[in-house]
């Protein structure tokens, strides 16, 4: 099927490892999020608090890059429509 007899074995652990970070980025952010939580010395009201803020912001984020494209530096407004 493909031959990968010329790549060397650490290109496609790096390979691997690339791909697994573009598709999956939010659930490793978010495993290190409430790790952090989980081991700061603060209240649990507090903690609650913290992290309903940070899932608001995410929110507010994915709504002004999915719907709202032209406000996002770097980000093209698509003009085929």
């Amino acid at each position: 099927m493909y031959d990968f007899s010329n790549i060397p074995f650490y290109k496609m652990i790096l390979i691997t490892f690339y791909v697994f970070l573009r598709f999956y980025w939010p659930l490793i952010a978010t495993a290190a999020f409430v790790l952090i939580l989980w081991r700061i010395k603060l209240p649990r009201r507090k903690k609650l608090h913290i992290a309903l803020i940070a899932i608001c912001l995410y929110v507010f984020g994915k709504t002004v890059y999915s719907f709202f494209p032209g406000y996002v530096p770097g980000c093209k407004v698509n003009t085929n429509n």
